[in-house]
């Protein structure tokens, strides 16, 4: 039988590989004799700060492909990705590699393994640090993950998925030193990918890596005995040490409402009193504000789409203003309908949106002459 290390060039999508032949035990593979002790799977994150805020984990050894998840134990007795395995795998055609991923790209299993379905392999590597703390890791899978940092496990997903960046952001803390990274990646049918970048924990908080990050009230459309509440997606990611001010405003920008709420409670607050209609809010917390807009006391009470239109038909100033609002309204709301009004978070904020742009041109429209600037 023959040992195989490729070497993965990306430009070319082509393998080198280099053959050498030894006596294997007819029925298993051992792991240790595949490693190439004059390459490295550390990867230096020296460099991370804010000028330079996310750094991808290029150096990897992988391990694969397996039927299934039964040999993660023996995967993780390694101290280290540059150890040797203490124990035999009864595995025929098991691929034992190092492989350096470009930057830019992903790491592609089918480029090692070719078209598999319903499989499993593992990724394993070391980061490297000059400095003890906290950091981001920034996932991408296709299907499925299990990874284990310093043997303890971070973060597990179900399910079938495509990769994108940024599709799981995970607080981690990392040693001074040598870090321990093994990735379990499934594989259920069609494309099987894995990327990992480590990123400063500010980076995700400024620029809104997590999915939905701003998207802090849960329920835009609200009846008049509805309260609105809210929540924050990872509070790992925006600390929220002390009471936030919620100030919800009115088309003129004034204060129509404040109240003091204590997040980690993922409070409901009271509308009572307030009159039915759209408002914009700001959520002021320790580090970050967070705005939105959400309606008050049933669509069909507080948007009047055909009245509107028919007052503005011969203002073609302000109709050229509502036009592309009301459109993208219509089309929304048609959607939401066809859903049965099912709720749609993201769907309902557009919504939401849209109706408070409309609203807010005719307020304005009622003070005298409006132009886009005024919006």
């Amino acid at each position: 039988m023959s040992k195989i290390i490729f070497e993965k060039d990306n430009r070319t999508s082509r393998f080198h590989m280099r053959m050498s032949y030894f006596l294997i035990l007819p029925w298993f593979i051992l792991l240790s004799s595949c490693i190439d002790k004059n390459i490295d799977v550390r990867n230096s994150i020296g460099e991370l700060s804010h000028m330079n805020p996310e750094i991808p984990i290029l150096n990897w050894r992988i391990i694969g492909p397996f039927n299934d998840t039964t040999n993660a134990d023996r995967i993780l007795t390694l101290a280290s990705p540059l150890h040797n395995l203490n124990h035999e795998i009864e595995q025929k055609d098991l691929i034992d590699t190092l492989y350096k991923q470009q930057k830019g790209f992903v790491i592609d299993f089918a480029d090692l393994y070719g078209d598999r379905e319903n499989s499993v392999t593992y990724a394993l590597s070391v980061i490297t640090t000059d400095k003890a703390g906290e950091v981001a890791f920034l996932v991408g899978v296709d299907d499925n993950i299990r990874l284990w940092v310093n043997d303890a496990l971070c973060l597990t997903t179900e399910g079938s998925r495509g990769l994108r960046k940024n599709q799981f952001v995970e607080k981690i803390f990392l040693e001074e030193g040598d870090n321990v990274i093994v990735a379990e990646i499934s594989n259920g049918q069609n494309e099987w990918e894995f990327s990992l970048e480590v990123a400063t924990i500010e980076h995700v908080r400024y620029n809104a890596l997590i999915f939905d990050y701003y998207g802090n009230c849960v329920n835009p459309l609200l009846s008049s005995k509805d309260s609105l509440e809210f929540r924050i997606s990872d509070f790992d990611f925006l600390p929220a040490t002390r009471p936030s001010k919620l100030t919800i405003y009115d088309f003129d920008d004034d204060r129509v409402m404040e109240q003091t709420l204590a997040l980690d409670k993922y409070p409901k607050v009271s509308l009572k009193g307030l009159k039915e209609g759209v408002y914009r809010y700001t959520l002021v917390l320790d580090a970050d504000t967070l705005d939105g807009f959400f309606a008050y006391g049933g669509l069909d009470k507080v948007y009047h789409r055909d009245k509107i239109l028919e007052k503005y038909r011969h203002n073609k100033q302000t109709f050229d203003l509502l036009s592309p609002y009301v459109k993208r309204s219509d089309h929304l709301i048609a959607s939401w309908v066809t859903n049965a009004k099912r709720q749609d978070i993201e769907l309902e904020r557009k919504i939401v949106y849209c109706i408070y742009k409309i609203l807010e041109i005719v307020h304005k429209a009622t003070k005298g002459p409006i132009n886009e600037s005024m919006l």
